[in-house]
């Protein structure tokens, strides 16, 4: 990711990115990459992403898990919209 951070793989197909960067050009980051997999690769691509920022948490094990919360919460409510269309 170069400037914006660094990328971890925390196991399978979850990552985890630390930045300084702010939420928006995270998640601006990641649609893009997202559009180009679909393009190139992958028709059914797709991302969720939870953000936390430094101030949320006091350990970065409480961190991650704020993130990881936040993601779930977005897959439960894209899954929502989804089944009432």
């Amino acid at each position: 990711m170069g400037a914006l951070g660094q990328v971890y793989r925390l196991g399978g197909d979850e990552f985890a990115v630390l930045s300084q960067s702010q939420p928006d050009v995270l998640l601006e980051w990641t649609d893009i990459a997202t559009r180009v997999a679909r393009q190139t690769v992958l028709a059914a691509v797709g991302a969720s992403v939870g953000v936390a920022s430094k101030g949320e948490a006091d350990t970065a094990e409480q961190w991650l898990s704020l993130a990881d919360a936040r993601m779930y919460d977005m897959k439960r409510r894209f899954k929502s919209m989804s089944s009432s269309t």
